[in-house]
């Protein structure tokens, strides 16, 4: 199986209203980086990613949990 996100354990398939070209969030690290909204009531998020995409913290999924987010990501295209 290819390494990329939506078989590795830290994608969460998911979708915002944010970012909807986005698959899902990378769960990873804790969110970082710039502040989405003003800096007094803004927030930061997981990194929106693709299914796709990839990076050198790869690491597999359970055979189930890689189900699910391929199921997850083909519901989602076929609506």
């Amino acid at each position: 199986m290819k390494e990329n996100c939506a078989v590795c354990r830290f994608f969460e398939a998911s979708t915002t209203k944010a970012f909807p070209v986005a698959d899902g969030r990378c769960r990873r690290w804790a969110p970082r980086g710039p502040v989405i909204g003003s800096q007094v009531s803004g927030w930061q998020v997981f990194p929106p990613m693709t299914a796709h995409q990839w990076c050198g913290e790869f690491e597999p999924t359970t055979q189930a949990d890689a189900i699910s987010n391929l199921l997850t990501l083909a519901k989602r295209k076929a609506a």
